[in-house]
This record gives C-alpha cells, structure tokens and sequence, in this order.
C-alpha cells in the first residue's frame, strides 16, 4: 500500500470485565497490516482477572508494539472517564478505541490511515462496523449512514440532533481533536458517542466516512447495548442517555422545532422511568406489558432515538 506518511496510531482498548474475550481483541490488535501501533489497554477496575490476562499478553507481545501501556483505577468510573485517561496517556496521531470484547478487522488501521492521508481535513473518520454474536462469530447487520456522512457540515448536524447514532467502535479520531474538545464528557458517564459526536459538530468539524468494514462488534449478554428476549434496561445507560436528552438533545430539537420527535421520546423516556421504578420488565404485570407493547415502545427507540441501545 503506498502511503504519503505513517503516522503513529494508538490503538485504546477500553475494559471491564472483559476476560472472556480480551484476548481476542488484544490478537486483533496485533495482528493489524499496518506496523507504527502505540497500544494502550486502560481498565476501569475489573473484578474478574482482566487485568491479569493483559498484564501477561502485554509482557509477552510487547515487541510487536512501538510502546505498550496497562493503566487502571481503583473505583469503576464508568465509560467516557475511562475514555479519558486512555487518551491522556496516548501519543499516537491518530486514535482507535476499541472495546475489550470487540474486534479490529486485520487492515483497520491501514485503512483509515489511507483514507486520512488522502483527506487532509478529515479529523474523525466513521466506517463500516459488523454486529456479531459470541456464539458463532457471524455478521448481523453492517451499521454505516452513508446519506448522513455524505452531507455538508449543517446538514450533518440537523441530521444528527433528529436521530442519527454513531457508535464509538466506527470512530478513528485525530488526538489533536480530541485534545481540542476536551474529549469525552464525564458528565454523561456510560454514554462517551454521542455527546462526543455533538463536541466535534459544534466545534466545526464534519465527520467523514469511509466506506469500509474495519470491525467489528460483539453482541452478548453482559453488553451494555445488547438486545435480548427478556427486554430489561440497562439503569446506568439509562440515565446517561435521559441526561444527554435533557441537557443536549432535547433542547436541540425544540430549537429547531422538531417538536414531534422532542415529544415521542419524553414519552419513552417517562415510560422507562416508569419500567425502571417497578423493578424492570421481569415485575410488571401482563396488563403492564401488554399496554406497553401496544405503545410500541421499541419501535419508537429504533426510529426516533435509537433507544434500542439500552436494552441488555
């Protein structure tokens, strides 16, 4: 591949409790096409040994990597804290995070780094990312908004604030954006997207999309965003994503008066509060669950605020 310049990249790898699957993304990681990779496994406070599993990779994969680095804290902060320290220590560029059970397609990075060496003003890249399971490894659904990233600046933030989601997983950022916007938002603790996506709007810079799939991302039980038959809600997701609505999103969109899709998501969100006061789905009553399933409460998510994320 003919590069105009190899910058170095740093790849973060966000855990907790991840042991069951660390080792995969650690792999991925390593076995990347592209050589000048800085990696950074930063910890929010595991209970179970994924420390210990990363510790003894590091040691023993090390020289694969322009520099290696463990860090952790000794209380669980939540996701954009984590986010965080990762990025203070980081010295690469460019920056990929990648989730302690997902996974990096082998050219991921070469990819990126030709897209950005042929796009000069491009500081966050979005690409293709798979959804698979952790039972058979198998793609569910590509996620790429190709009529959103082909947009200008404003379009792209109208677009955004109505409903449009873009999941940290597709994000390869310059760290000098990051440092511009004071990255992730500890205010909104399990929920680092979208109030990062609305930084970098509001602070002029387009997000470009590179229409590639460079990873991919694991569905499972323990997942904060995944989907499953009993429905039940994630509460610290839950109240980051009210507190992004209350303070971010919502506002936005009386502003623009989107009034309509300001009033269905107060609803869902009521409604869930509601849901979350009676013990989450499993103690509801069949009356309970039959009027909300009339509501159609998670179609409403899809279409309107992707809300489906909170369900696990």
């Amino acid at each position: 591949m003919d590069f105009i310049k190899e910058p170095l990249v740093s790849i973060i790898v966000i855990t907790y409790n991840t042991s069951k699957f660390v080792l995969e993304t650690l792999e991925s990681a390593k076995t990347q096409t592209y050589q000048n990779i800085e990696l950074i496994v930063s910890d929010d406070c595991s209970t179970d040994n994924t420390l210990e599993i990363c510790r003894a990779w590091i040691e023993q994969n090390k020289v694969r990597f322009i520099r290696t680095e463990l860090i952790t804290v000794e209380n669980n902060t939540g996701i954009a804290p984590n986010c965080n320290r990762g990025v203070k220590v980081a010295k690469g560029e460019w920056i990929k995070f990648i989730a302690g059970d997902d996974l990096l397609k082998v050219d991921c990075i070469n990819k990126n780094i030709d897209f950005v060496n042929h796009n000069n003003k491009a500081k966050i890249v979005v690409s293709k990312v798979a959804y698979f399971d952790d039972i058979a490894f198998q793609n569910i659904r590509e996620s790429y908004n190709l009529k959103f990233l082909q947009l200008n600046l404003s379009k792209q933030f109208d677009m955004f604030i109505k409903g449009t989601l873009l999941n940290t997983p597709a994000f390869f950022i310059s760290r000098e954006l990051l440092f511009s916007i004071n990255g992730f938002d500890e205010e909104y603790l399990f929920l680092e997207d979208y109030p990062l996506v609305y930084k970098t709007l509001k602070s002029g810079n387009k997000v470009y999309g590179l229409n590639e799939l460079t990873c991919y991302y694991r569905q499972h039980v323990n997942s904060i965003s995944n989907i499953s038959p009993n429905k039940n809600i994630n509460e610290k997701y839950f109240e980051s994503f009210k507190k992004v609505f209350n303070k971010i999103r919502g506002p936005e969109l009386i502003k623009r008066n989107y009034y309509k899709i300001y009033f269905f998501n107060k609803i869902e969100i009521k409604l869930n509060s509601y849901i979350l006061k009676r013990g989450n789905w499993a103690n509801l009553t069949k009356v309970e669950i039959s009027v909300l399933k009339i509501l159609n409460i998670k179609k409403h998510y899809s279409k309107l605020f992707s809300f489906k994320r909170i369900w696990k």
